[in-house]
C-alpha cells in the first residue's frame, strides 16, 4: 500500500510528510474518530535524501500492513 505526500520537515534522519487521507483510509474511520482533519503527518526514515517541499511515496511493507490491521481490529 503506498501513498504520495509532501515533505513539510526534517529532523535529522527522519522526515515528516504531509498526506491527504484517501477514500480507503477514509471508509475504516479507525483512527479520525474526532479528527477534523483529512491530513495525516507520517515520520519515516530519508531513504531518498528528501528535501522540504518534495513529493514522496511512502509504503508499508505487507508484513508490517498486517500487524498495523491486527493492531487495530484486534485491540479494543
Amino acid at each position: 500500500m503506498a501513498e504520495t505526500g509532501s515533505v513539510i520537515d526534517i529532523e535529522g534522519d527522519k522526515v515528516i510528510v504531509k498526506l491527504q487521507r484517501t477514500e480507503a483510509c477514509a471508509k475504516c474511520g479507525a483512527c479520525s474518530v474526532g479528527m477534523k482533519t483529512q491530513d495525516m503527518l507520517i515520520k519515516a526514515h530519508n531513504q531518498c535524501d528528501a528535501i522540504i517541499g518534495d513529493e514522496v511515496e511512502i509504503e508499508l511493507e505487507e508484513s508490517n500492513f498486517i500487524v498495523a490491521v491486527m493492531i487495530m481490529y484486534g485491540l479494543p
